[in-house]
């Protein structure tokens, strides 16, 4: 026995798509537009809420992506170690793990003024 269907309406898109902006979970969208979790993934069903919904948490990862490199740029070696390693495919590997008589050569770039 299900309940009524509740319509979206445009105040929900706004919500949807500036919570998922700021890297809000479905679940707490959810919670804050007070609807289960399943209304809101019926609700992404739709193109337009669902498009919408995709630039937003595109738009937070960008701005986290921006933060981290300008962070990585400045010489923050846990940034640039996390970059590399998300996005450079760089691991570490235990001293035993290199073949015999590897050199580890790093090549650390000179700023620009």
């Amino acid at each position: 026995m299900g309940g009524r269907k509740l319509q979206i309406t445009p105040d929900h898109v706004a919500v949807i798509e500036r919570m998922a902006s700021n890297g809000a979970t479905l679940d707490q969208i959810a919670t804050v537009l007070e609807v289960s979790p399943r209304t809101l993934d019926n609700w992404l069903q739709r193109e337009d809420v669902r498009q919408c919904y995709a630039r937003a948490k595109l738009k937070a990862i960008d701005q986290i992506a921006g933060a981290l490199y300008a962070k990585a740029l400045a010489g923050d070696v846990t940034c640039m170690i996390f970059y590399l390693k998300t996005q450079a495919g760089w691991r570490e590997v235990k001293e035993s793990q290199l073949p015999e008589g590897s050199q580890v050569i790093i090549y650390v770039p000179e700023r620009s003024p």
